[in-house]
């Protein structure tokens, strides 16, 4: 049995006899292998199975002998979500965090809410959480206010997204025609020769792996043994995946995913801009 230890802050003490009281209420709980509550420094030290129990069930066991755990909470507004398991992912990353009682992740607002117990969680472990997740928290510099950042950082990933669509096109677009064209026989058998087969590897690979190149780059990251399953494959790999297999019918309905993330991302800037003019 895999054990962790949690040091909280407890809050409502008077004397000694408080903390003897939580210690046995913790000691008593399943899933508590161990547990001590030191008056003098106000912490709760407790050694419990993670599989049984979390965090937030530790600290309720506290309210209910009738004591405290101080809590903070915190809104972080998150960069490069694509889809409802990208919230997901992120919302899984965040919870494994030791100190995090609560966090919900609401994709259509790009936000983070999350319920801490501070001085066992900070700000920077769940800003760091994120990034390993493969995403990005917005962060202010200096006195730059959070909203000004949160707009910054919207408008450079719309301008990425906006690049990469059209990169996306200028190299997709002649590539689909004249293969198109090919297949149809509307060309001659010089469009069947090798060197065409090396043109059309040429003009697809800036697509697979600039445009796409976000989606290989955090699917690396977080899950590599799983790279092309679940997630968001049809956001950033889509035309890729069209342009390698255009007959089959199981890719066709994706041609339409990426231009409509980019949709996604500008009206989520005009509604930005939109809430601070009202």
């Amino acid at each position: 049995m895999s054990t962790k230890e949690l040091s909280l802050p407890v809050i409502g003490m008077t004397c000694v006899n408080c903390a003897n009281t939580i210690t046995r209420t913790l000691k008593r709980t399943a899933g508590v292998t161990d547990a001590l509550v030191n008056y003098a420094s106000e912490r709760a030290v407790i050694t419990f199975d993670p599989g049984l129990l979390k965090e937030d069930q530790l600290v309720q066991r506290i309210r209910d002998a009738g004591y405290d755990v101080p809590q903070a909470a915190v809104d972080l507004p998150i960069t490069g979500m694509t889809c409802t398991n990208c919230a997901n992912t992120v919302q899984r990353a965040l919870r494994k965090v030791t100190g995090v009682v609560e966090a919900n992740v609401n994709y259509a607002s790009e936000k983070a809410s999350v319920v801490y117990i501070p001085g066992v969680a900070n700000r920077q472990d769940l800003i760091q959480a994120v990034e390993k997740a493969g995403y990005g928290v917005v962060q202010t510099t200096g006195d730059e206010a959070l909203e000004d950042a949160e707009a910054a950082a919207r408008e450079a990933e719309i301008a990425d997204q906006t690049r990469k669509f059209w990169v996306g096109v200028t190299f997709a677009a002649p590539l689909f025609l004249f293969s198109m064209a090919r297949d149809l026989n509307l060309l001659g058998m010089w469009a069947h020769g090798e060197w065409v087969h090396w043109l059309m590897l040429a003009l697809a690979t800036p697509v697979q792996f600039y445009v796409g190149g976000d989606y290989y780059r955090r699917r690396l990251e977080v899950h590599p043994q799983r790279l092309g399953q679940h997630g968001c494959a049809g956001g950033d790999g889509v035309f890729g995946c069209v342009l390698l297999q255009p007959g089959d019918p199981d890719r066709q309905p994706v041609r339409l995913a990426w231009p409509g993330r980019s949709r996604v991302f500008r009206d989520r800037g005009r509604h930005h801009h939109a809430d601070q003019a009202w």
